[in-house]
């Protein structure tokens, strides 16, 4: 695999690494504004997070991100949930192929 770009977001970096992975696998260069303020509290557990953008905002990696990343902390403590299939959607987005294979990249051995 290349190199990873670099970056610089703090919600980026208190993502699980095999979840960074993905996100690089995706050739993203940033995290989209939703993203970056939804993690840090989806990551705390402490509090509600209503998410709330345009279609194709980013607000599916923006809740899912978070929960893989706890999901794979979490592995060694509790078994790991069978992958949910995807919930329809309204619009046309590519979402469940997205999270698709990010159950497949977070779940799989390294």
């Amino acid at each position: 695999m290349a190199t990873p770009p670099t970056h610089s977001s703090s919600a980026f970096h208190q993502l699980h690494d095999r979840v960074q992975r993905w996100v690089w696998q995706q050739n993203w260069t940033e995290l989209r504004d939703i993203q970056e303020q939804a993690i840090a509290p989806i990551l705390s557990g402490d509090t509600d997070v209503i998410l709330s953008a345009t279609t194709a905002g980013g607000k599916t990696e923006a809740a899912f991100l978070p929960i893989f990343s706890q999901l794979m902390r979490d592995r060694d403590r509790a078994p790991l949930s069978p992958p949910l299939p995807p919930l329809p959607s309204k619009s046309s987005t590519s979402a469940p192929s997205r999270l698709s294979s990010t159950t497949n990249t977070v779940a799989s051995p390294p």
